[in-house]
């Protein structure tokens, strides 16, 4: 019955650096005991915490370890400035692809702008009306492209910045995006797949994906047995990549600074605590898919020791492009989830 209280204690001591504190503890769970018994508990609780992380060892099913041995790291893409494919275009396309941008978002943001006025000037106490609001503010975001829901999701992890409400109406982006047909689907993994088309790789393919993010959305689907995995494994997650992201990502960034530096100006509290090339080298290492595959295989790299290697996904070497990745499927909890069920503790 002491046990967790034992270790609980050994832990705050431990943490503040205070080993005297050890002795008086192990007096204090002991009945009050003489020294050298406080001494005899400390050593029993030390060899006990030994034994059980040796056998962690001992007993560990070493099958993740071969998974590492065998597994084909995908390699890291060109660290080197991004230049968007869009530059090499003529002048005059690139204007006309700034204007129908900017067209687009006023279109999008035209409500928003309209209820805000409403608030401000005519019936600021209204909880309706901000309800409204709010629904408009993520409808307008969630149109708005990946840039847009990007900054997004950043200004709901910002209470210090905006009011409450307003947070949690933002987190909504964290969780699920517009989503993207299967026509463009299949477009995408003709095109990364050399022209085979989904029933040439996969052997089943549930239609509804099971998820979208601002960036691409994701379809569970089984691999033929030719196509399996390096470990064989068969069941994967599919990544497609939204249409028009690169569209999206060619004007927003200066756009949304734009709009931050004028209202920022007006507000004196509204900054953004990074500049505007950190922002677009993260999104555009975001955009090519095989930026996360790196990753992935950076984490199989630097747990591997810890032989907890089979909780990050195994990424299939041949079916990567910047547009698809194809990974092994495993189940999971959202971070969110996570952080909603201790955030109290914080």
């Amino acid at each position: 019955r002491q046990l967790p209280n034992t270790f609980r204690l050994l832990f705050a001591a431990s943490y503040r650096r205070q080993p005297c504190h050890l002795l008086v503890h192990s007096r204090r769970l002991t009945g009050g005991a003489s020294t050298n018994r406080a001494y005899y508990s400390v050593f029993a609780i030390s060899l006990s915490g030994a034994a059980l992380y040796a056998s962690r060892w001992m007993f560990f099913d070493s099958s993740s370890h071969k998974r590492v041995d065998n597994y084909e790291y995908p390699p890291k893409p060109d660290e080197k400035h991004f230049v968007h494919p869009y530059t090499s275009k003529p002048v005059w396309w690139r204007w006309f692809l700034v204007s129908k941008r900017v067209c687009w978002l006023v279109g999008c943001f035209a409500p928003f702008f309209a209820l805000s006025f409403i608030l401000v000037f005519i019936d600021s106490r209204s909880q309706s009306w901000r309800e409204i609001w709010l629904k408009t503010l993520v409808f307008s975001l969630e149109h708005s492209g990946c840039s847009f829901q990007k900054f997004g999701q950043w200004l709901s992890m910002r209470p210090d910045m905006l009011p409450t409400d307003v947070i949690e109406t933002l987190s909504s982006l964290r969780q699920d995006a517009p989503r993207h047909s299967m026509e463009h689907t299949r477009a995408v993994l003709r095109e990364c797949l050399g022209g085979r088309e989904i029933e040439d790789v996969f052997e089943s393919w549930e239609p509804t994906p099971v998820a979208s993010g601002s960036i691409a959305q994701v379809y569970r689907a089984r691999l033929r047995a030719e196509e399996a995995l390096p470990d064989g494994r068969v069941d994967v997650a599919v990544k497609v990549r939204h249409p028009g992201v690169l569209d999206e990502t060619f004007a927003d960034i200066d756009l949304i600074f734009a709009f931050i530096t004028t209202i920022g100006e007006g507000c004196g509290h509204l900054t953004i605590p990074f500049s505007k090339d950190d922002f677009h080298r993260v999104l555009q290492q975001q955009v090519d898919l095989r930026w996360e595959a790196y990753n992935l295989g950076q984490f199989q790299r630097n747990f591997a020791a810890e032989g907890e290697v089979g909780g990050f996904p195994a990424v299939h070497p041949r079916l990567l492009a910047p547009g698809l990745l194809v990974e092994e499927w495993l189940p999971g909890t959202p971070v969110s989830d996570i952080f909603a069920d201790v955030g109290h503790a914080f």
